[in-house]
């Protein structure tokens, strides 16, 4: 199903136009950065996450997300590898909430723009949203606007 719309501290959720809306994915120091609109991040190729979202107020479900694996737009930007004793991978959001990947955890993090095989709600962080499994709720970053590579 789709989890119940909650934030940490019960602001709403932002006003965001789907159609201006970019992602910026920015590489560490000389690497490129780039923006991408949602029809380019689904260009990327999809996957499917069924991930536990264990949210801190007291729930947990279970749900399949769709999106594009974090490691991918890692790649676009900085190559292949990561080298995992660099900085971790910060994934923030338009509120500036934000979440470090660790690049061990690149491979299974999902930036998702569908839940329970729907389109993510605004409620849910439309129109991305950081899935990423084993972490709480408090770092599965909604309404995502950056990528930065450490």
């Amino acid at each position: 199903g789709i989890p119940p719309a909650t934030t940490f501290f019960g602001e709403p959720a932002p006003s965001i136009d789907p159609a201006s809306w970019r992602l910026r994915v920015a590489g560490r120091g000389g690497d490129p950065s780039i923006d991408l609109d949602l029809p380019a991040l689904r260009e990327l190729g999809e996957v499917e996450a069924r991930a536990v979202l264990d949210c801190t107020s007291g729930w947990a479900i279970e749900t399949p997300w769709r999106g594009v694996p974090l490691a991918r737009l890692v790649e676009l930007v900085s190559g292949p590898t990561v080298d995992p004793r660099r900085a971790a991978v910060v994934v923030r959001s338009v509120t500036g909430w934000a979440a470090s990947v660790a690049a061990y955890e690149l491979d299974r993090a999902v930036l998702a723009w569908s839940v329970a095989g729907g389109p993510l709600p605004a409620a849910n962080g439309a129109p991305l949203r950081l899935v990423l499994p084993g972490h709480r709720g408090l770092d599965w970053v909604k309404w995502v606007a950056t990528v930065e590579v450490g």
